[in-house]
């Protein structure tokens, strides 16, 4: 998944590609900036938060940790967990990682909502871009410049008569899939563009040779999480991010 979503700048605590792994990425997303403590940071636990504060705090970042835990797992359980909540750091809200077999996802398939025609690139462009959520066109800059970074991707782009209808990212790697920032404007919404998109990247995927597929999606987010799971969908794991406020 770091693959998919990386950040502008990125540094290893630890040894390189076995430690943890720190991205910057000018505050857009909490994946691109914040750091992924899955290896060997070469520090006792204390010291490995103390360098993770000071990097992010050079990058001009408020020091971020995505925590991943198994299913059921509290922060508090993880001993790195509980040593930032100690330390002030601030738990916010947490988002599932769903899986599933690239080929299942496209049971039952459905044809294309009337009127639309699907586009797509290997980038991102302005079309695409323009079709992307509020907080990616709020920092529209900084996201051409993180969507250009990973190597293999299919960029899916709905129109209409009217203009773009929605869009989706696949980013493909280590054959896996991963699907990011579908949006449907609220303009369209209602008409089984959503599942028609996602079906139509796991499609791509499928096309490109990734038999799995992973995407990333908040509890609270209802039509989302009933879209992905009707789908075939499962919760492999979650991840929550802690912000040590105020540094």
């Amino acid at each position: 998944m770091t693959k998919g979503q990386p950040g502008l700048e990125e540094d290893w605590l630890g040894t390189k590609g076995a430690g943890w792994l720190l991205r910057a990425g000018a505050r857009w997303t909490g994946r691109s900036n914040s750091a992924l403590p899955v290896g060997d940071p070469g520090h006792p636990l204390p010291e490995a938060v103390d360098a993770v504060e000071s990097w992010y705090r050079e990058h001009g970042l408020t020091p971020l940790v995505m925590l991943p835990r198994p299913p059921g797992a509290a922060t508090a359980d993880d001993p790195l967990g509980a040593l930032l909540l100690e330390r002030g750091w601030v738990e916010g809200n947490p988002a599932d990682v769903l899986t599933a077999r690239t080929d299942n996802l496209l049971q039952g398939a459905a044809p294309a909502p009337e009127g639309l025609t699907l586009h797509t690139s290997d980038h991102a462009d302005e079309a695409w871009l323009a079709g992307g959520s509020p907080r990616l066109l709020d920092h529209l800059d900084v996201a051409r410049r993180i969507l250009a970074l990973p190597g293999r991707q299919v960029f899916l782009t709905a129109r209409d008569a009217g203009g773009v209808a929605g869009v989706v990212r696949v980013a493909l790697d280590d054959g896996w899939a991963g699907i990011f920032g579908l949006h449907v404007p609220p303009s369209h919404r209602g008409r089984g563009l959503g599942r028609w998109l996602t079906q139509e990247a796991a499609r791509a995927a499928l096309d490109a040779g990734a038999t799995l597929t992973y995407l990333q999606v908040e509890p609270t987010n209802e039509p989302a999480q009933h879209l992905y799971r009707d789908l075939g969908m499962t919760r492999h794991s979650d991840y929550v991010y802690l912000a040590l406020r105020d540094a």
